[in-house]
């Protein structure tokens, strides 16, 4: 142990010439610890080295580095190169932000459906600095106060709200996101009664139209980019122009153009149209062929429709609406002139809401040759007085004399036959065992 305690000190002295104190001291006690010495005793009692401190005499430059626009910097510092200790600190310099001195260029501008974007050079890097600029409420020039309400994929206008506009235009989109959609599967009646709406401008991405969302409106407008829909004499029409989807009102006569093959789903209604051509081109009106006609061709002010005589599906007398075969009666214009209706013999059903609000009709005779009367087939008519039913009524539907103030029903029956809905009427006067003189 002394021969290797001596060999140590040779080695210290040797070190303390070459090296500062402090690495000395760090070598010796790592050697003692070694030895299994205590480092602290041994040094101090057998170790002759100059000052147990470092003296700092290696003093080591830190470099500065400059801040950038986006970088923070530092200042220059010094340390010990032996034991590392900081003699100067090195601080913290904060970037120095760009600097914009011109204005920024838009390289794409904002819209009512989507965001824009510029950029800015900095006057201190020269770096190109992009911003995203925040989509517009409305398109310029679009009407004010319309009422818009979220949806998948976007937005659909679901009521004027405050808009008074005579020249309603939609925006073609609404914070950001398309407008979609006009009404919803359940809002429509949007624009009914809205007298002062002249036009209508639907805007390119509308892809859905609930038609009772459009009510009195003198012309329709479809920006020429829609894919789904089209616009012609003030009508909308699909985009391939064979559905008839809204007619305009305010027109006398409307001549659905040849090469449309379906009449949408209240595509007539509130229009105030009084004469209506059907080509043979159509062969559907509304959700089927033999039903629910009322929905589609009620104006308001209907007096007539006409059916081209090759049209393979539908037949017209008189400006009556029948199927090709004319067993069904399908609707009666709801202002036809005449007080007296006589059902033409061999008519079997008279369908849904055949004879719905009809004005000038007084009394209607049906003949034997009808076995069933749809719900509400004759009711809301307010001029109606006398009714016959045949004994070849079998059936008849809910409501299907409904809300008849003046009505008088006539049954050739001697009761209310079970095959009868039980609320087949609504007025309380009704004479069984009729028979005509």
């Amino acid at each position: 142990m002394k021969t290797k305690l001596a060999l140590l000190l040779i080695a210290v002295s040797l070190l303390s010439v070459m090296l500062c104190s402090c690495e000395v001291i760090k070598f010796a006690n790592n050697m003692f610890g070694i030895l299994g010495l205590e480092t602290e005793t041994d040094i101090n009692i057998g170790i002759n080295v100059p000052g147990k401190n470092c003296s700092h005499s290696k003093v080591v430059e830190l470099e500065s580095i400059e801040p950038t626009c986006t970088t923070e910097g530092i200042t220059a510092g010094k340390q010990c190169g032996s034991c590392k200790t900081v003699i100067v600190a090195q601080t913290t310099i904060p970037a120095r932000g760009h600097r914009f001195v011109s204005e920024a260029v838009v390289t794409v501008a904002p819209t009512s459906y989507s965001k824009g974007k510029s950029y800015s050079i900095c006057a201190t890097c020269n770096e190109k600095i992009y911003t995203e600029i925040p989509a517009l409420e409305l398109d310029d020039g679009a009407s004010v106060g319309l009422e818009y309400k979220k949806v998948n994929g976007g937005y659909a206008v679901v009521g004027l709200g405050t808009c008074r506009d005579s020249n309603v235009i939609i925006s073609t989109g609404y914070k950001g996101e398309k407008v979609i959609g006009i009404g919803t599967d359940t809002e429509g009646l949007l624009f009914t009664g809205t007298e002062h709406a002249k036009s209508i401008t639907i805007p390119k991405f509308v892809s859905y139209i609930n038609t009772w969302a459009l009510g009195y409106c003198e012309k329709y407008i479809v920006h020429v980019d829609n894919k789904h829909f089209s616009s012609v004499d003030g009508a909308i029409y699909s985009k391939d122009g064979k559905t008839l989807v809204k007619a305009p009102s305010g027109v006398g006569i409307f001549d659905v153009p040849n090469g449309v093959t379906k009449i949408e789903t209240s595509a007539f209604s509130g229009s105030s149209v009084m004469y209506i051509n059907i080509p043979a081109s159509v062969l559907l009106i509304g959700i089927n062929s033999d039903s629910y006609i009322y929905a589609e061709m009620n104006t308001g002010n209907l007096r007539e429709i006409n059916v081209d005589q090759m049209n393979p599906n539908y037949a017209s007398l008189d400006g009556v609406l029948y199927n090709k075969e004319m067993t069904s009666l399908l609707y009666y214009p709801e202002n036809k002139e005449g007080s007296i209706f006589e059902i033409p013999s061999g008519v079997k059903v008279i369908e849904h809401c055949a004879f719905f609000e009809t004005y000038p009709l007084q009394i209607v005779i049906i003949p034997d040759s009808v076995t069933t009367i749809v719900e509400w087939a004759f009711s809301r008519m307010p001029s109606l007085k006398k009714v016959t039913i045949p004994n070849s009524v079998v059936s008849i539907g809910e409501a299907a004399f409904g809300s008849l103030a003046n009505l008088t029903i006539y049954c050739e029956a001697e009761s209310k036959p079970s095959t009868w809905d039980e609320y087949w009427n609504s007025t309380d006067t009704v004479i069984w065992g009729y028979t005509e003189n």
